[in-house]
């Protein structure tokens, strides 16, 4: 009985030694060890400030909840804690220990965010049509502002890595029907065909050469690996090309390529499990860069522009997300000046101040699920919509062409011949450099001028309307708009701008020879 009776004490005093020991360890741990090793910043985000010492009466009402939130992320041993739970997470049950990726085969991650990303890429959350239209109102317009400056327009829409592997996928994610990029795509009709990049077939193919030392997405990431970068940025410059013959990309062997001690884009850090999972990508490194970025291309510079003074190209505008980054020092060596931007934001004064040849949009498909398909106001005001909505407004008639007076008035370049119908002028063209001039009229005024014109085209074509100006008083490409036409009948707005214009337009209807019928055409301030 004695004896028992000493077990029973030595027992009750183990535990309650382990039980101060388990109370005091967490302070001691927050006493003696560096607080960087317990910081949340291995998860992505900002750790919270410690409450403020104030008297304000907000403060003091608000320091319970800035304590307690303060203490969470600075408490003893929180980092071993998280850890364990999350080794059991993994190891146990067989569950990515983070809400916004989910474990697939061969414990590959996949981003499925707090948005439902990964739901919209296997078509289970469809965008409704007027989303649809709305999208599709706000690329038309983005290529019809770039077009009417005669700047080349590109949209480059990276696929998710579950679109690319979607083998390894839980089966609770197959594949339903198409994803919202498919549903935007298809909206935007093959008159976007040369404007569209895509890229799922590209990184398609470049799975197939995969190794386990070279994966062309990183296996416990999001974002694609270099190899898989670099087939998307070669595809942009192949579409870039078609403008721009005289182009040629990057190849292979301008680069230095090396295992990454980092393991590239990894989700493991963030998840405490970086001692257990580790990946084997390659980091793809210019052997022989040129082209010179200020501030410093580090990973996470948003913002930079780069110059090369003997680049083969002009300028290039690069729009870009998180899937980015590694491409800008790529196209910066084909362009002697190239501004890249990591966001969202379509800016027409900027971009126009800047005046690139190429403006290039490079955006994950996640775009569709995180963003709304709106134009700002800048965007408004530039747009078809918006031009026409100035023109209804203006009311002072500078030009009005009609088929039976003005024929006889048009001068005529190349080779066009022009003839008055009863739907208007047909204009007629038999060499692409053939164009119209127009009747002059009188500028005098300071407002800028709208121009309506009303054409009916037998093909998907581009029309161009050049202008003079005192410092310039020669038609010439640089002093030109340019507006995409469909076939049919095409409703077209142009705005000139009033300072130093010169009262005299040249018309292309179309750059392939061809017979248009120029239905309607007034100028108005």
């Amino acid at each position: 009985m004695a004896a028992n009776v000493r077990l029973r004490r030595l027992l009750d005093t183990a535990l309650g030694v382990v039980f101060v020991a388990g109370l005091c360890a967490p302070l001691a741990d927050f006493a003696l060890r560096p607080s960087a090793a317990r910081s949340p910043a291995r998860e992505r985000r900002v750790p919270a400030e410690p409450p403020p010492a104030s008297a304000k009466l907000d403060d003091v009402l608000r320091f319970p909840a800035r304590a307690e939130r303060w203490w969470n992320d600075w408490f003893g041993l929180r980092d071993v804690l998280i850890g364990t739970r999350n080794h059991m997470t993994w190891s146990v049950f067989d569950t990515a220990p983070a809400e916004l990726v989910v474990k697939g085969r061969d414990g590959w991650l996949f981003y499925q965010g707090t948005n439902d990303a990964l739901h919209a890429d296997r078509g289970a959350r469809p965008l409704a049509p007027d989303a649809v239209a709305a999208w599709k109102r706000v690329f038309d317009a983005r290529r019809a502002w770039c077009e009417a400056r005669g700047i080349q327009f590109l949209v480059a829409i990276v696929p998710s890595k579950a679109r690319i592997y979607p083998e390894l996928l839980p089966p609770a994610f197959a594949r339903l029907g198409p994803g919202r990029v498919d549903q935007v795509r298809a909206a935007l009709g093959p008159e976007w065909n040369d404007a569209w990049i895509d890229l799922e077939p590209v990184l398609r193919r470049e799975k197939e050469l995969d190794t386990p030392d070279d994966p062309s997405f990183a296996p416990y990431g999001t974002h694609w690996d270099d190899r898989g970068a670099f087939a998307g940025y070669r595809a942009i410059v192949a579409a870039i090309a078609r403008a721009h013959p005289e182009l040629a990309p990057l190849e292979p062997s301008d680069f230095v390529r090396e295992l990454d001690a980092s393991e590239g884009d990894t989700w493991a850090g963030r998840m405490y499990l970086d001692d257990i999972l580790h990946q084997r990508v390659q980091r793809w490194r210019l052997a022989a860069p040129r082209a010179v970025a200020v501030p410093s291309l580090e990973e996470y510079v948003r913002d930079a522009k780069l110059s090369r003074a003997a680049a083969p190209l002009g300028k290039a505008y690069f729009l870009h997300d998180s899937f980015g980054p590694d491409l800008r020092a790529w196209l910066g060596e084909h362009f002697r000046e190239t501004w890249t931007r990591w966001q969202y934001g379509f800016e027409p004064r900027e971009i126009a101040a800047f005046a690139p040849d190429v403006v290039v949009l490079l955006f994950s498909d996640r775009y569709f699920v995180v963003s709304e398909p709106t134009l700002s106001p800048d965007e408004l005001a530039d747009s078809p919509t918006g031009r026409a909505e100035r023109w209804s407004s203006a009311h002072d008639v500078l030009l009005r062409l009609s088929p039976n007076e003005d024929r006889a008035r048009l001068q005529l370049v190349g080779r066009p011949t022009v003839e008055a119908t009863g739907d208007g002028l047909a204009l007629t063209t038999t060499l692409a450099s053939d164009y119209v001039v127009l009747p002059k009229f009188d500028v005098a005024g300071t407002a800028p001028l709208v121009v309506r014109l009303v054409v009916d085209s037998p093909r998907a074509t581009e029309l161009q309307l050049f202008f003079k100006t005192r410092a310039s008083p020669r038609f010439t490409r640089g002093l030109g708009l340019t507006a995409t036409l469909r076939e049919g009948v095409n409703e077209v707005f142009f705005e000139l701008p009033a300072a130093d214009l010169l009262g005299e337009l040249a018309l292309r209807p179309g750059v392939e020879p061809d017979r248009y019928v120029l239905r309607e055409f007034e100028v108005r301030r």
